[in-house]
C-alpha cells in the first residue's frame, strides 16, 4: 500500500483558491465593524473557510494497493476496485486540464463520508450521472513517469492497453 499526496504546485495553488474564497468575508467585516456579533460571525466563517482548505491541502491524497484505488478527497473517501476503472481521459480541476482516472459512479464506493449525518442526507453520488475522475497530476509532475505510474501499469495494466488502441 503506497500513498501519494498533493505535490507543491497544488497546494499551493489550493491555498490561493482558500485564500480567495475568505476573502469574500472582508467586506462584511470593514461594513459591520460597529456590531461585534456580525463581526464574530464573519470572522468565524473566515477562520472556517481557512482552516478547511488548510486540512485540506494536508490531507488529500491517493492510496494504491493490489485491491485498488483509494482517493480520500474533501468530504470522503472514495474506494475503486481496479477492474472498475475505465480509462484515462482528461478532466477539468480549478481551471486546469488534468489526466484523470475515469469511473463508473455506479462502480465508486464511498468508504467514508464527512456529512453531519449520514441517516440526514441522501447518498451523495445517488442522482449523479456523470462519471467520476481522479485526478492523477495533482499528485506526481509527471505521473506516467513515477511511481505513481508504475504502480497504476502494475496494477491495471487494461487503461494503457486501451490507449494503444485508440
Amino acid at each position: 500500500m503506497q500513498k501519494f499526496y498533493l505535490i507543491s504546485r497544488y497546494k499551493i495553488l489550493y491555498s490561493l483558491i482558500g485564500a480567495l474564497s475568505s476573502i469574500v468575508f472582508v467586506p462584511f467585516l470593514y461594513l459591520f465593524w460597529k456590531a461585534p456579533v456580525f463581526n464574530i460571525f464573519f470572522l468565524s466563517m473566515f477562520l472556517f473557510i481557512t482552516i478547511r482548505f488548510s486540512y485540506w491541502i494536508t490531507n488529500e491524497k491517493i492510496i494504491i494497493s493490489s485491491n485498488g484505488l483509494e482517493y480520500d478527497t474533501p468530504g470522503m473517501i472514495l474506494e475503486v476496485k481496479w477492474k472498475d476503472i475505465d480509462k484515462i481521459s482528461h478532466c477539468w480541476r480549478f481551471l486546469i486540464r488534468q489526466e484523470c482516472l475515469s469511473v463508473d459512479q455506479g462502480q465508486v464506493k464511498i468508504k467514508e463520508w464527512h456529512a453531519f449525518s449520514a441517516n440526514t442526507y441522501s447518498h451523495p453520488l445517488e442522482n449523479y450521472l456523470q462519471n467520476i475522475a481522479i485526478p492523477l497530476n495533482s499528485f506526481s509532475e509527471n505521473w506516467r513517469d513515477s511511481e505513481l505510474g508504475q504502480q497504476i501499469k502494475q496494477y491495471a495494466p487494461h487503461l494503457f492497453e486501451k490507449e494503444k488502441s485508440a
